[in-house]
């Protein structure tokens, strides 16, 4: 690619753009409603591709994953910065500093940056890196954003590259651990009301063994937030992928709100997906895999997810842990399950949401929704402190495993420390637990005569076994299993049909 010329050819564009109208009618939720944290918003939205280097799932198992579609095509005015005027010839391959100088002049101003060079691929590369290894400092980061701003890529496919196009690995005096830098590293602040990123697909070019995280660079994370404040982020129509941290990363307290919209995170020793803070988020055709953890969230004041998919976890599995809300609670473990009890309680949704391949995923409390999972089971552990108002329906299919659909922990007693918190603070009985489960197998499950061993195994802890209602139908060798009972545990009913 030589000097980058003006598109000519408008793109096949179909859906409707986001805008940057705080107050409007998205296709997924009216955001007023969901912000004011209503349930008739749970009643509203929840009623029911990737690349080649994901796997096939078994016929008939699971429907397949709809296609990101890209967003229109922009008409170009005064609030527009068209990326072109900042491209030299003497950049070549590298549209880095055209893409930095187009944000540096449109952040905070109200204006856009559009993408309007003619190349469909082209490389970023990274800054030379001046400091020592200290990850939370953005020098040596392709881009960085530090105002409101709204980036439109326009279909663009980015390599990232290291310093004049070559290893992304810059060693640093002091450090046994190389820079790697990532792609787009935000910094906000108090005042900072709106990110908006689209329509790209970034690939960081790692390739070792994501099953395990013995390879991850913390230096490496696809998009970042940490520790500042920016009050909304919205992405559509992005694929980050093969990183060597996690992919989408939010550290600290993070946004009040978070849209993501046909977005797909995938390859990393570390998570695919990790959005972090105590805000709300909705996620609609979210895709995040092929990672040691294909998510590791905290909750917040809840989560929506709906027609998404996570799958190719290694050992991490995945985590959906609960609250808290409406932020974290000094001296407490960032995990611990907490809520004010002021309004609805902070839940997460899933509408006709699939995990794949998992050894487990692990919910919390205030879990609403429907379920399809494959070869992985549901983990409800105490761990987190408390777990409570969790209403199911699940659908478990077996192909390659013998596994138990769900299983539920208690604490040993009444009176068990939380693990990290000051004296006196009890794990909670679990207790006010729904669940529909539905076990099946795959045709070469039937064949190979794998099945589920359980729909439900109690592990043990105690339980309100008068509040947890499960059913459970299917192919199961038995609809519950029991492991190692302590001193007054009473087994819940589990209806089989």
């Amino acid at each position: 690619m030589s000097v980058l010329s003006l598109r000519t050819s408008k793109p096949d564009y179909t859906l409707s753009p986001i805008t940057d109208n705080p107050g409007r009618e998205s296709d997924l939720v009216n955001r007023r409603n969901f912000l004011m944290g209503g349930t008739a918003f749970f009643v509203a939205a929840c009623g029911g591709g990737d690349s080649g280097t994901t796997p096939k799932v078994p016929a008939g198992a699971l429907p397949p994953a709809p296609s990101p579609v890209p967003t229109p095509n922009q008409v170009f005015g005064p609030e527009i910065v068209p990326v072109q005027q900042f491209y030299r010839a003497e950049h070549g391959d590298n549209v880095q500093p055209a893409f930095q100088a187009a944000i540096n002049e449109a952040q905070g101003t109200g204006r856009k940056v559009v993408n309007d060079m003619s190349a469909l691929a082209a490389q970023m590369w990274a800054p030379v890196r001046s400091r020592g290894f200290d990850e939370k400092t953005p020098d040596g980061v392709p881009l960085v954003i530090r105002e409101p701003v709204h980036v439109d890529f326009r279909g663009l496919s980015i390599d990232l590259r290291g310093p004049g196009g070559g290893t992304r690995k810059q060693a640093l005096a002091g450090s046994a651990e190389p820079w790697l830098g990532g792609w787009l590293y935000a910094f906000g602040h108090k005042t900072f009301d709106r990110l908006t990123i689209e329509n790209v697909t970034v690939n960081g070019g790692f390739d070792g063994d994501y099953a395990n995280n013995e390879h991850r660079n913390l230096s490496d994370k696809g998009f970042r937030l940490q520790d500042t404040d920016i009050k909304e982020i919205y992405m559509r129509n992005i694929e980050l992928k093969n990183f060597a941290a996690e992919i989408y990363y939010i550290g600290g307290l993070g946004p009040l709100y978070q849209e993501i919209e046909n977005c797909h995170f995938h390859g990393s020793p570390q998570a695919a997906w990790n959005p972090g803070g105590t805000g709300k988020l909705v996620a609609k055709n979210l895709q995040a895999g092929r990672a040691w953890q294909s998510a590791e969230v905290v909750c917040g004041q809840g989560h929506t997810y709906v027609d998404c998919r996570f799958y190719q976890s290694g050992h991490g599995g995945a985590a959906f842990l609960s609250g808290p809300s409406p932020v974290f609670t000094p001296g407490l473990p960032y995990w611990y399950t907490t809520w004010d009890g002021i309004g609805d309680p902070p839940y997460n949704y899933f509408r006709d949401t699939r995990f794949e391949n998992h050894q487990h995923v692990r919910l919390g409390s205030w879990t609403k929704g429907d379920l399809a999972l494959l070869d992985t089971g549901i983990s409800l552990d105490h761990g987190n402190g408390r777990l409570e108002d969790i209403e199911l329906r699940i659908k478990s299919i077996s192909a390659k495993r013998r596994f138990d659909a769900v299983s539920i922990s208690g604490p040993e007693t009444a009176e068990t420390q939380v693990r990290g918190c000051p004296e006196g603070i009890y794990y909670r009985i679990p207790s006010d637990i729904n669940l529909e489960v539905v076990c099946e197998q795959t045709e070469d499950a039937v064949k190979t005569g794998v099945r589920h061993t359980s729909a439900v195994i109690f592990e043990g802890g105690l339980v309100d076994a008068g509040s947890i209602r499960i059913k459970a139908s299917g192919s199961m060798e038995k609809a519950q299993n029991i492991r190692a009972p302590v001193v007054g545990f009473v087994a819940p009913l589990v209806q089989a049909s």
